[in-house]
C-alpha cells in the first residue's frame, strides 16, 4: 500500500465516528493491546491497515484542563496529558475573544473526555518537554485531537516527530474553515483584528511568515525578533509570506 493510500485509508477510517458524534490497566501508560487495525470502517468491517498495529492503554480522566490538555490515572498513577497535532486557545490569554474560545473548547473537551475511560495512543515521544503524556485520545469511539479540530476548537499544529495522523488533521481543519467553525469563525479566533499601534500583522526577524497576532506560530516569536506590518502588502513587499496555520490575507 503506498503512502498516500494509507493515508486516505486512515482518513476514511477517523471521518466516520467523528461526523456522527459533531483492556487493560497498567501503571506504564503504554501497555495495553487495542489497535488501529480493530476500527470499523464505513462498512463495520475491520480496516485493513496493514502492519500498523499500535498499543492502547486505559486511562481514567480526573480533570480536564484546558482545549487540549487532561489529568489522568493510568493504573493508579497521575499524569498530566497533551493532545498530540493540535493546539487550543490559551484559557489565560489577554484577547478577550481569543478567552471566549478558549473556554468553548475547554467545554467540548470536558463533554468528550470529561470524567471518562479512555484510551491513549502513542506515536513517537513518551512525553514532552514540560513532562506531559504526549497521546492520541479516544473516547466513546471518538479521536478526541480529531474532534476537537474538526469542530474548530483547535489547530493542526504539527509536532514533530508525533505526526502519524498531521494528514488528517489538516484536512479536518480544511473543512472547519470552510465552514467558518470555531476559531474559524467571521468573529472567532483569528477573525482579523483591529489595527493596534504595533501592527494588524506579526513576523519574525529569523523567518519569512507574517501571522495574525492571535497565532499560535506569532506567540511564540520572542519580542526582541518582532517585525509588525500595517497591512497585508507591507508584509509582502519586505519579502514575507502569510502563515498557512492562521491564514492571514495576501
Amino acid at each position: 500500500m503506498t503512502g498516500s493510500a494509507r493515508s486516505l485509508l486512515i482518513l476514511a477510517v477517523l471521518l466516520v465516528p467523528l461526523v456522527l458524534a459533531c483492556a487493560s490497566t497498567s501503571a506504564n501508560p503504554t501497555a495495553g493491546q487495542s489497535t488501529i487495525a480493530q476500527r470499523p470502517d464505513a462498512a463495520g468491517v475491520v480496516s485493513e491497515a496493514g502492519s500498523e498495529v499500535y498499543d492502547r492503554s486505559e486511562a481514567l480522566v480526573t480533570k480536564v484542563v484546558d482545549g487540549d490538555t487532561i489529568d489522568v490515572n493510568v493504573g493508579g498513577v497521575q499524569y498530566k496529558l497533551r493532545y498530540i497535532g493540535i493546539n487550543a486557545p490559551e484559557l489565560d490569554s489577554i484577547d478577550t475573544n481569543t478567552r471566549n474560545i478558549a473556554m468553548k473548547a475547554t467545554d467540548k473537551n470536558r463533554e468528550l473526555v470529561g470524567g471518562k475511560t479512555v484510551e491513549l495512543e502513542k506515536d513517537v515521544s513518551e512525553t514532552d518537554k514540560y513532562g506531559r503524556l504526549l497521546r492520541y485520545v479516544y473516547a466513546g469511539g471518538i479521536m478526541v485531537n480529531a474532534e476537537l479540530v474538526r469542530c474548530g476548537y483547535a489547530q493542526a499544529t504539527p509536532y514533530p516527530p508525533d505526526l502519524r495522523y498531521q494528514a488528517v488533521f489538516s484536512s479536518l481543519q480544511a473543512g472547519a474553515k470552510a465552514a467558518k467553525a470555531g476559531i474559524w469563525g467571521s468573529a472567532g479566533y483569528y477573525a482579523a483584528p483591529k489595527p493596534a499601534e504595533k501592527g494588524l500583522y506579526v513576523g519574525s526577524t529569523k523567518s519569512n511568515k507574517y501571522h495574525y497576532p492571535t497565532c499560535v506560530w506569532a506567540q511564540q516569536i520572542p519580542a526582541g525578533n518582532e517585525i509588525w506590518f500595517s497591512s497585508s502588502q507591507e508584509a509582502l513587499s519586505r519579502g514575507y509570506v502569510p502563515c498557512k496555520v492562521c491564514g492571514p490575507p495576501q
